[in-house]
């Protein structure tokens, strides 16, 4: 983990609103402007607070700091994911030597160890949640608590893998000696992901990410999108083989011959692997997966291998595909560099993002400059000054969002940071690439965000800006914001954007304000 550790370009979306955050400004992107871009709310509070004690008491240079603390966090939560596999829930000393194998040699979980995202917290709780549910004895009301609060915290890191732990919850409130009284530990348990989800209504007005809303508001057909899914897999499985040892094999064998509990667990995974291929996957190769392959061989740690002959060649083929691997972890080196980065890219719009980034963002890489962006905005030197204040738009936002510091109102093409352009249609639904999809900026808005007042051409769409404006900039309190966060959610206004959108392609649906 720590040879292959990174942190990736999407990361410093969340490092910027950490910094605002810790500032002062709120849990916001760019200042005065209420919208959420990260996905990952625990992730994040967990983040902010060990930078909050790394800045108090000076541990780390502030220049670095974010990216430090994300690297050996992230490294700390893979590390007790991998021991509670190991020391709790394998039942042999066999069974934790097959999972740590499969781990090691699996490019898609070893590079989603660190990478800045979530997936290790989720890595940290999965585990947790497999180690209680098979837990010895009788699931009582205590147990069912324990469930439904891990289960909660892991939706609250990323909430898609509800799909994960949804099928195993609801088994053991079914295998509850006290059926009647799950209701309430299972309620209970869930409360922090629900408490969130009250709060980002009330400040961001809107119960889920922006993001969320910008990469599924698109329009694209659904065969479309399942066919990019399984491009996705396609290109996932030529980064990494071992998925397909180990998610298919361990799936055929569980529903074969596994314990109920196996059953469940490996339904929540197939729900999880439909969903992948139901939203067109993602752009970074195997990221999706890589909680799936730890699912895998936790659940191969718990099996009894009675069978010596059959183990080694578990053992065997498992070893074979990892090492015949020519991008296993294993041969990763300080000078992981591509030697052409357009090539990375395939033509599906998948990359290798460890290898895209390692270079400049690995934490044992020889040129590792670009980890340390913004040195002079960096940590306690955050501050905001209006005067100086302007907007740029940008096509990804990452490292150059975090770069440009506070007083820079960042606007991307992919809509990741716009509460207005994420619900309008793409540019072009027929081009584009998985995760980057470019929305309509209308006639107009840029003015309306320099200048701070409604610019907006269309009239139809200027006052859907109006309402939407009081939301994400209005005072949080006022009486007319909640009532217009509850129109707004109930699509009281969205004839406002049909109207926009019917004017727009009527027009022969412009481009070139990207221009």
């Amino acid at each position: 983990m720590f040879y292959t550790a990174w942190v990736s370009d999407d990361a410093y979306i969340t490092f910027r609103s950490i910094e605002n955050f810790l500032a002062g400004y709120g849990l916001v992107y760019n200042i005065g402007e209420r919208v959420q871009t990260f996905t990952h709310p625990l992730w994040f509070f967990l983040q902010a607070g060990v930078n909050a004690i790394t800045q108090r008491i000076g541990a780390l240079n502030p220049w670095a700091q974010m990216y430090f603390v994300s690297v050996y966090l992230s490294i700390a939560l893979s590390t007790g994911a991998i021991l509670i596999i190991v020391f709790k829930l394998a039942s042999s000393r066999k069974g934790a030597l097959l999972s740590l194998v499969i781990l090691m040699l699996s490019k898609s979980f070893i590079d989603y160890t660190t990478s800045g995202l979530e997936n290790a917290l989720s890595y940290f709780l999965l585990a947790g949640f497999l180690y209680i549910l098979f837990l010895p004895g009788r699931v009582g009301p205590l147990r069912i608590f324990g469930l439904a609060l891990t289960a909660a915290l892991a939706t609250l890191n990323r909430i898609d893998t509800i799909l994960l732990f949804l099928p195993a919850l609801l088994y053991a409130s079914w295998k509850s000696t006290t059926q009647r009284k799950t209701i309430f530990p299972l309620i209970v348990g869930f409360l922090p992901f629900v408490i969130w989800e009250l709060f980002s209504l009330f400040y961001y007005g809107f119960p889920f990410p922006n993001t969320a809303y910008a990469k599924l508001n698109t329009g694209i057909n659904k065969l479309d999108l399942i066919q990019q899914g399984l491009y996705y897999y396609q290109s996932s499985i030529l980064l990494d083989p071992m998925m397909v040892v180990v998610l298919t094999g361990s799936l055929i064998w569980f529903f074969w011959k596994g314990t109920s509990q196996h059953r469940v667990v490996a339904l929540g995974i197939v729900a999880y692997l439909v969903y992948i291929l139901y939203i067109g996957g993602d752009f970074m190769g195997g990221r999706f997966f890589a909680i799936l392959i730890l699912s895998c061989a936790a659940l191969l740690s718990s099996v009894k291998y009675k069978s010596g002959i059959a183990y080694n060649l578990i053992m065997l083929g498992v070893v074979f595909v990892g090492l015949s691997n020519p991008l296993t972890p294993l041969r990763s080196q300080r000078d992981f560099i591509p030697s052409d980065k357009q090539l990375l890219i395939n033509e599906n719009g998948v990359t290798d993002e460890r290898l895209y980034y390692y270079q400049h963002m690995g934490l044992m890489s020889t040129r590792r400059e670009r980890a340390f962006p913004g040195s002079i905005h960096a940590g306690r030197k955050w501050i905001y000054n209006p005067t100086e204040r302007k907007v740029v738009l940008v096509g990804p936002l990452g490292v150059k969002g975090y770069q440009a510091g506070p007083n820079v109102y960042m606007i991307d093409n992919n809509a990741l940071a716009d509460p207005l352009m994420t619900r309008l249609p793409l540019i072009n639904s027929k081009q584009w690439r998985i995760g980057h999809f470019k929305h309509i900026i209308p006639e107009g808005y840029l003015d309306t965000l320099v200048t701070e007042k409604n610019k907006i051409v269309d009239p139809n769409l200027s006052k859907y800006y109006d309402v939407l404006a009081i939301v994400t900039r209005g005072p949080l309190w006022s009486v007319q914001r909640l009532i217009e966060i509850i129109k707004l959610n109930t699509g009281a206004y969205n004839y406002l954007l049909e109207a926009y959108i019917k004017d727009w392609e009527a027009q022969g649906r412009p481009i070139d304000q990207y221009k």
